[in-house]
């Protein structure tokens, strides 16, 4: 996942969102590639549950990534940050399930075509 801000002025504090599904955790430390921490103080960072995501941000059904970070620059810049996501263990599961189901869906078939006299 990639976070990005808009750009940030000299001197200047962000905040930087990033919103991602409930049923997905951060599993690395982010990534920030050398422009942006040449550029850039990350003050905080706090991972937000659903609950706290809806209080904050008013969207309901995610969770989210706060980074607060402050521009120490001399020129306006842009905070880009990468964060690596776990897998969707729960859309992998219903996607696993549709692919046992065509199998036995196909093997039935077969069999009962195979077992009819012609």
């Amino acid at each position: 996942m990639i976070i990005t801000s808009k750009p940030v002025r000299a001197g200047g504090r962000a905040v930087v969102w990033g919103l991602f599904a409930t049923n997905r955790q951060p599993v690395s430390q982010p990534f920030v590639d050398p422009p942006t921490a040449a550029a850039f103080v990350i003050q905080r960072i706090d991972v937000l549950t659903e609950g706290e995501t809806h209080v904050e941000t008013g969207r309901s059904g995610h969770k989210a990534i706060r980074v607060q970070v402050e521009n120490r620059s001399d020129e306006p810049a842009v905070f880009r940050m990468e964060l690596e996501l776990g897998p969707n263990y729960a859309r992998m599961s219903r996607e696993l399930a549709l692919v046992v189901e065509a199998g036995w869906r196909e093997a039935y078939d077969r069999a009962i075509t195979a077992g009819k006299p012609s």
